[in-house]
């Protein structure tokens, strides 16, 4: 396999037999910025979506990590939203990312407001 593959693909360590019960595998998410109801085309939304759905089922799948981070700006216009359109918001994020492991979510700045905000 070429350099160039190997550089797009990713892997968890490979670590000696001995160390295998000891092993705490992570899965770190972060931006996924879940477009709201301001912003951006309904079919960019649509494609968005479904890319992170089904990175997300893989990720699950080929590495089954035992904790996941999600590390802030879950949403994009979270400054915006009413307390409906947030619980919208909810309800797509974990239906996206059903939990298989312990999920950990830090807030960001585009899930609550901006900094000057």
């Amino acid at each position: 396999m070429s350099s160039y593959r190997r550089s797009f693909q990713c892997d968890w360590p490979v670590l000696s037999q001995n160390n295998q019960s000891s092993q705490l595998r992570v899965l770190m998410i972060a931006d996924t910025h879940l477009l709201g109801p301001y912003h951006g085309h309904w079919f960019d939304k649509l494609r968005r979506e479904w890319q992170m759905s089904v990175s997300w089922t893989a990720a699950n799948n080929l590495h089954s990590p035992k904790v996941v981070f999600f590390l802030g700006d879950i949403f994009d216009e979270g400054k915006w939203a009413n307390q409906k359109q947030y619980e919208n918001y909810v309800e797509r994020f974990t239906q996206m990312f059903p939990a298989n492991s312990p999920h950990h979510v830090l807030v960001g700045n585009h899930d609550v407001g901006f900094h000057y905000m």
